[in-house]
């Protein structure tokens, strides 16, 4: 767009009239040029023609702009169609910003639309199952109230059914930890943001995790305090990080990358204090939990070289080519270790 050096108005540049000696645009009719007249090459405006020395041109179509010949209004003509210019160049490039922050700002929409879509039917998923436990807790304990009023021969039988459903319903319970893992031994810090730390923790083992496979991440258990020290000091131990991510193929992955990396301490994480040792495993329920580390004290006892826990199970093994027993609960290592 061209602004008229006659009326003031803007126009398309292709209906202009341009004067070679001062460079500024004019409207046909404002210097009573036709639509069709050719123009001569040697024509100039008459504001440029009014300071020619050939007598008096002060009668001029042109709207007093030209009245003064002097060579600064030229100049300041030039500049504010420049200026124009500049600003209309401006002004597209801010649309086309525009443009491209609102294309962006609907993929955003878009991802935070799936991720609700995919949260809600996790939380479906998350009433079904606690709907089954509600069933199994209401069967238990109607088993619990006839095997009062059973016959005592019948006693062996409904106390085997009773621990068979309690199991079952530990096993529903940690079903429900699947996509969790849990972190020990980075220490605790007041104002600190655990998924901070999951990350730095990950990308130490080699993987990139997203903030969005992260459905949360916090600290869990109770503030314990150790024995005191060799300083007289009584330092508290810190809290377990528990973390669940989006998709269980995840959850692996970062279980595999710990058990490849194997050691891992809190000096690798750029972590202040003394290096400790940070444990990454599965997940576990308090009862699979206190499980776990009995299978752990009577295996070292009983010099078992292989305990462990995949998916939610427990396993030992005595040694290397000997078969593999499952540890579903107490009565499980009473008959192993009997």
């Amino acid at each position: 767009m061209a602004k008229c050096g006659g009326c003031g108005k803007f126009m398309p540049q292709m209906e202009s009239v341009r004067c070679p000696k001062c460079c500024t645009d004019f409207h046909r009719a404002c210097v009573k040029i036709a639509d069709n007249a050719r123009i001569s090459a040697t024509w100039i405006c008459p504001g440029c023609k009014s300071r020619l020395p050939k007598g008096d041109n002060s009668a001029t179509p042109v709207k007093g702009l030209f009245s003064t010949s002097s060579p600064g209004d030229d100049m300041s003509s030039t500049g504010v169609t420049s200026k124009e210019d500049s600003t209309n160049l401006l002004t597209l490039e801010i649309r086309s910003f525009r443009e491209d922050l609102q294309a962006a700002r609907d993929d955003i929409k878009k991802e935070i639309k799936e991720m609700r879509q995919e949260i809600t039917d996790f939380k479906v998923s998350l009433k079904s199952c606690m709907d089954r436990l509600d069933a199994m807790e209401d069967r238990l304990s109607s088993v619990e109230k006839r095997f009062e009023q059973t016959v005592p021969i019948e006693n062996n039988t409904i106390q085997d059914t009773v621990n068979e459903l309690r199991v079952q319903l530990q096993e529903r319970d940690q079903e429900l930890l699947l996509n969790d893992v849990e972190i020990a031994g980075i220490p605790e810090n007041k104002g600190e943001t655990p998924v901070h730390l999951v990350k730095l923790v990950a990308k130490k083992l080699g993987m990139d995790v997203d903030e969005r496979d992260i459905v949360y991440a916090e600290r869990v258990g109770l503030s314990r305090l150790n024995r005191v020290d060799e300083n007289g000091t009584s330092p508290s131990y810190p809290r377990r990080i528990a973390m669940r991510l989006a998709r269980r193929s995840i959850r692996d992955q970062f279980l595999q990358a710990a058990r490849i990396r194997r050691v891992i301490t809190t000096a690798d994480l750029d972590l202040g204090g003394a290096p400790q040792r940070v444990y990454i495993n599965e997940r576990l329920t308090r009862f699979y939990r206190q499980l776990f580390y009995k299978v752990c004290e009577v295996g070292r006892h009983h010099n078992y070289k292989y305990v462990w826990t995949r998916n939610g199970k427990i396993f030992l093994r005595k040694d290397d080519g000997k078969p593999v027993e499952r540890i579903r609960d107490l009565k499980d290592i009473e008959r192993i270790f009997s």
